[in-house]
């Protein structure tokens, strides 16, 4: 990665780190950066690095040396060269877009990603790309046949139409000159543009020719919470939460009516119908202390258990942190003579986790019990309010099993982190309040907490610039559709494109009166299906599940070095059609191969279908794994035995190798309990508590 500081090159390393694909970097700007010389970039028939990104075509300010020696390795191993950001012009195979093409924002335009494209690198895209503001491009056309150089091949990949003609130019293509094989990239990117993550993979593909440490999968798992229970809703008429953040009396309550809303049997049988229609399902986070097997509700739900999967929240949702004082606003924690904050004891933190585990064994539900999602995250740390987890609530999580347990990602809970017995799981929350059932309440919310005071808000957007911009006031009778679900729309894609498995959490209030979250899970369903292929499904993962990638993704972010020849742990590299890895017996590294690819020795296709590709997060059993690559890959196949000959070429013996990284650290969990599996669990779903 040879890095000019622009937002492009750094939107690609964006990228290869979500994926966890190793990579040198070579900044440009430090004093103390390596020279590119013949000898960093190979060892006789070794080269180091399986392709070569550029800022541009010409290197950025690499010196005219640097450059050759560039050239010669690319040529000298079949290495591809990635041009993260260039204008059009004859030296890339295009035609000036003066000339025959355009130049400007490419927002409100729709890309296309051709039929090369799609069997180059984007299989998993359906073709239309959609491009919001942020992309300025070069658009034009490739040379024609008599200005193109001798035997050099220009094939657009992705392509966007020239405004005011009948023609289309490219913006991703694929340049083949003087031995150089590049991917030319016109428009300007930046990692959290949608058209960047939606093609981003695509680049990695080509530039390795799917052959990279790595691995990624379009996550989306929503789960509501609060289930059984019922939730306070908004006055729209004092702009607080009765029973939440309103005024309060000497005796602590509201001085406002509390309204509250809980689902209906009706919302359960729209929810099941909305399901099956969508061939999507959500999990059902639930406080069993507020069910009844005579409410209609409880009757609702149990009837439909195996529609879902259900997540302890918690017997009655009570708090489990430090005791609260509630006769101010906001609350605080209580404290004892000394001064210290006074917890809520482990007795109540077990006493609420056992009741939900004994209640869903009780009534059938498919469910794990080392999963658990505390009520308000609740005996995990707060910031400012409480600062440290409640220990007894680590206590109890230790004592009762549980393993994993979500946390918050806007209270600064980015990644894995022990809590007695388990991992923390943070879980992303979406602007869809809690505290609202209608498109009208969430307007009014959302426009008290995102409008200036002077047009009518709290002002909460110009006290706090460094995370929230003011917005004109949203219409109240368009705003949700208009406003409010393509917002959402596009920040839950820039989740599910990151290969993040981090789960988003709404409320059960959300899927009962108009049932607010029912548009924005179209919205986002539908974008992704129009855009990824039906090969790249969105996958969906329990809490537990999404907790072992994060644990995996960190383990591997961690342990990868950009220095090639550092102390290895697991190493890789093609030769002869082969890939080969090795490594400590027992590391977890992600890997991603084409389609065809068999495991030497059983025959067996590596790891799952997945976009075009395989990929699998795997282990090393004895140290090694050695792979067999299909055909047109790019890079050499072996000789069969009966064929060799004693007459080696530079093409036959030539290896590449994928990356090198540093020791891989393991994340020990305890032991957990053993339970039965109980009569009614399907025999096709895994039972992880034997």
């Amino acid at each position: 990665m040879v890095d000019d500081g622009g937002p492009t090159v750094a939107a690609l390393t964006t990228e290869l780190t979500r994926e966890g694909v190793p990579y040198t970097s070579v900044p440009l700007t430090s004093p103390t950066r390596p020279t590119i010389t013949p000898a960093f970039l190979a060892n006789g028939n070794e080269a180091f690095y399986e392709s070569v990104v550029l800022p541009n075509e010409v290197g950025g300010s690499l010196t005219a040396a640097e450059l050759t020696a560039v050239h010669q390795y690319e040529i000298a191993f079949g290495i591809r060269q990635v041009d993260a950001y260039t204008f059009a012009n004859p030296n890339v195979g295009l035609q000036y877009a003066a000339d025959a093409g355009f130049t400007g924002d490419l927002g409100g335009t729709t890309a296309t990603v051709t039929a090369a494209g799609r069997s180059g690198g984007w299989a998993y895209l359906n073709g239309p790309v959609p491009f919001t503001t942020g992309s300025y491009a070069y658009v034009a056309p490739p040379l024609t046949p008599a200005t193109m150089p001798a035997g050099a091949t220009f094939t657009p990949l992705v392509t966007a139409p020239i405004p005011a003609t009948a023609g289309t130019g490219s913006i991703v293509g694929e340049y083949q000159a003087g031995g150089i094989d590049q991917l030319v990239i016109t428009a300007a990117f930046n990692a959290v543009l949608p058209q960047f993550q939606e093609l981003a993979h695509g680049i990695i593909t080509w530039a390795t020719r799917g052959v990279h440490l790595g691995y990624q999968r379009n996550y989306l798992t929503v789960q509501v919470d609060d289930i059984f229970n019922s939730d306070a809703m908004w006055d729209s008429v004092h702009h607080c939460t009765p029973g939440e953040d309103c005024p309060r009396d000497a005796l602590g309550n509201s001085i406002y009516p509390e309204v509250a809303d809980r689902m209906a049997p009706a919302d359960v049988s729209a929810l099941v119908a909305w399901q099956n229609a969508h061939g999507f399902r959500l999990q059902m986070v639930f406080n069993a202390g507020l069910a009844s097997d005579s409410d209609p509700l409880t009757q609702a739900f149990l009837s439909a258990r195996n529609q879902f999967w259900w997540v302890n929240h918690t017997w009655d949702h009570e708090f489990l942190g430090c005791q609260q004082n509630v006769t101010v606003v906001p609350w605080t924690c209580q404290t004892d003579t000394t001064g210290n904050d006074v917890w809520v004891p482990e007795s109540t933190v077990r006493s609420e986790i056992r009741q939900n585990i004994n209640w869903a064994w009780t009534h059938g539900l498919p469910f794990d019990p080392s999963e658990l999602v505390s009520g308000d995250y609740s005996g995990l740390q707060i910031p400012v309010t409480q600062p440290a987890d409640n220990p007894a609530f680590v206590a109890g999580l230790t004592a009762e099993g549980i393993r994993w347990t979500a946390a918050d990602i806007s209270r600064g809970e980015i990644t894995p982190r022990a809590a007695g017995s388990a991992l923390t799981v943070p879980r992303y929350p979406i602007n869809i309040f809690y505290n609202a059932d209608s498109q009208a309440q969430e307007v009014s919310e959302y426009n008290w907490l995102y409008t200036s005071a002077a047009n009518g808000g709290s002002g909460y957007c110009e006290a706090h610039p460094d995370t929230t911009t003011c917005i004109a006031p949203l219409d109240p009778a368009t705003g949700f559709a208009g406003y409010i679900v393509p917002l959402e729309t596009s920040l839950t894609m820039g989740h599910v494109l990151a290969n993040d498995p981090r789960p988003t959490m709404i409320h059960a209030s959300n899927l009962t009166n108009q049932r607010i979250i029912l548009p924005v899970l179209d919205s986002i369903l539908s974008t992704y299906r129009g855009e990824l292929a039906s090969t790249a499904p969105i996958v969906s993962t329990t809490l537990a599940q999404a907790g072992q990638v994060l644990v995996d993704q960190h383990a591997w972010s961690t342990a990868w070095a950009t220095t090639p020849g550092s102390g290895q742990s697991v190493s890789g590299y093609v030769q002869d059609g082969l890939v080969h890895i090795q490594g400590a017996a027992g590391t977890r590294f992600p890997l991603t191969v084409p389609t065809g690819t068999t495991v030497v020795g059983s025959g067996a296709a590596f790891g799952s279908a997945y976009g075009g590709e395989r990929s699998a997060w795997s282990a090393l059993s004895a140290g090694s794994l050695t792979l067999s690559l299909p055909p047109g890959t790019g890079y050499p196949t072996p000789v069969p035995a009966t064929t060799s000959t004693s007459t080696s070429t530079s093409t036959s013996t030539t290896s590449t190798s994928t990356s090198t990284t540093t020791t891989t650290t393991t994340t020990t969990l305890p032991s957990r309990p053993r339970y039965p599996r109980p009569p009614w669990w399907p025999a096709s779903w895994p039972w992880p508590w034997g």
